[in-house]
């Protein structure tokens, strides 16, 4: 594979039950590509398997065309910042940056000039002899960002690195966590299960599950062209109908069909789903409807707020569906 980044056949083995991959996958030089899927999808392992962390049972790895799959952590130029940042309490944010540098080639510059640099980086131009205990979570994480960037890795791997903020910071960080990427241009892996992180963070989002990669694609293909009955449940919201229900909608015995609420609309005529709005929840600018049909299924509907009222009888049209074998796949 000619990619920057280039997992070829990688895969691990941990029972005759239990496995990961093999994944085959190539990240271009400065793309960040987020690995999504529930927990224990595989997806931890796999970034640790690129950073040497465990060794793959099958398959390698390559970085700028180099086999590294038998090398260790260290000789890998790779960047981790993990889920609990690994902060030494008993440094400072200094010493904390410094820590790993030594030895890992800074060009004749002094420690003091590439923790400064990396501090830099990451917007804390001056912290270094704050205590880590004094910054804020998110500080931290920068702090933490800043330690992986010192020894000017080839890649940067992150291990769910939103996950310890307040859900109030998540959505400001995660977009100064992509500025700051993209600023310094690195090649970034980050693990996540929340689609509104790998959607607003990812180039590319690769969606795991069970082991297996279900698909690599940007969000806007994850959403509208979902691969697998999987992908298109798990990302986003999504109603799955069988039988009379999916009959209604025009799609054949046997097969499954998958609409977005904003794909429903109320009041179509000739054939439909028929049914009554048992719920209405207001959003603002629109709302969600759930739509109780003849044949007992639960279908959520998003429109404008006046659409409908809780208690009418109303008919659902699909403005566009998505038809799938039972097996999962795109029929």
């Amino acid at each position: 594979m000619s990619a920057y980044l280039a997992l070829d056949g990688l895969g691990v083995r941990f029972s005759p039950t239990v496995t990961i991959g093999p994944v085959s996958l190539g990240i271009e030089r400065g793309e960040i590509l987020a690995l999504l899927g529930p927990s224990g999808s595989g997806k931890t392992t796999l970034l640790r398997l690129l950073a040497g962390f465990e060794q793959p049972d099958t398959g390698r790895v390559a970085i700028e065309g180099e086999d590294v799959t038998a090398m260790p952590p260290a000789r890998r130029r790779v960047g981790m910042v993990f889920q609990h940042y690994a902060l030494f309490p008993h440094l400072d944010v200094g010493d904390n940056v410094a820590f790993g540098i030594e030895g890992q080639g800074e060009g004749g510059r002094g420690k003091g000039d590439v923790v400064a640099q990396a501090l830099a980086l990451v917007d804390l131009t001056g912290f270094e002899r704050r205590k880590v205990q004094e910054l804020s979570g998110g500080q931290q994480q920068r702090v933490a960002l800043a330690r992986a960037l010192a020894p000017a890795p080839r890649v940067l791997l992150l291990d769910e690195p939103l996950s310890n903020l307040d859900p109030s910071l998540r959505e400001r960080t995660r977009r100064e966590l992509r500025q700051l990427v993209k600023r310094v241009g690195i090649t970034a892996v980050f693990v996540t299960h929340e689609q509104d992180e790998a959607f607003d963070l990812g180039d590319r989002i690769a969606v795991l599950n069970a082991g297996q990669l279900e698909q690599v694609g940007t969000p806007e293909d994850l959403y509208e062209r979902p691969a697998s009955l999987f992908v298109g449940t798990f990302v986003g919201r999504a109603n799955v109908l069988r039988g009379a229900a999916a009959r209604a909608l025009g799609v054949p015995d046997g097969q499954v069909v998958l609409v977005r609420p904003e794909q429903l609309r109320f009041g179509a005529t000739g054939s439909g789903l028929n049914g009554v709005v048992t719920e209405r929840r207001y959003t603002g600018a629109a709302a969600f409807y759930l739509v109780t049909t003849d044949a007992g299924d639960r279908v959520e509907v998003l429109a404008e707020p006046g659409a409908a009222r809780v208690g009418d009888r109303v008919t659902l049209g699909a403005t566009r569906r998505l038809a799938f074998q039972e097996g999962g796949e795109a029929a």
